[in-house]
């Protein structure tokens, strides 16, 4: 997550309508060199009862792939426009890889991946996908609002 999205608060105050949530701890990822104390606070004031978790990440992709996208090597006829989407690749690359060998996650059996850009609707959800997932023995599932 980004410090300074303003649409931000407003997705994580939403989170708060997912009534199961609060038995969980609420794990945020964020650029190491943008977290200021100020940004925090008005996370924690916005996430209310949530339980937060703030680990921060190095902002820095795969070496090969910045060769690749810098130099135009694998893919030679796309005009790419490098630093307009490096936070999206940096987000696909931690996300994709990195994320799971997180000391912070080597305990987790379950994990719900809440980005910046998803907003509960107002009826919010009183389903435990945890415990239904945990009931049925499954390792993966998801939820659709």
């Amino acid at each position: 997550m980004s410090p300074g999205n303003s649409r931000l608060k407003a997705y994580i105050k939403s989170w708060r309508r997912l009534t199961w949530v609060t038995k969980y701890p609420v794990l945020i990822f964020c650029d190491r060199d943008k977290l200021t104390v100020q940004w925090e606070e008005e996370i924690r004031k916005a996430a209310g009862p949530l339980k937060l978790f703030f680990y921060t990440v190095d902002y820095n992709l795969n070496e090969d792939l910045v060769y690749g996208f810098e130099t135009q090597v694998y893919w030679p006829t796309i005009q790419f426009s490098f630093n307009k989407y490096r936070g999206y690749l940096f987000c696909s690359q931690f996300f994709g890889y990195e994320v799971y060998r997180h000391p912070a996650l080597s305990r987790v059996q379950y994990m719900l991946r809440l980005d910046d850009d998803i907003n509960v609707p107002p009826n919010g959800s009183h389903f435990d996908i945890f415990e239904d997932m945990h009931t049925r023995g499954k390792r993966v599932g998801w939820v659709q609002w």
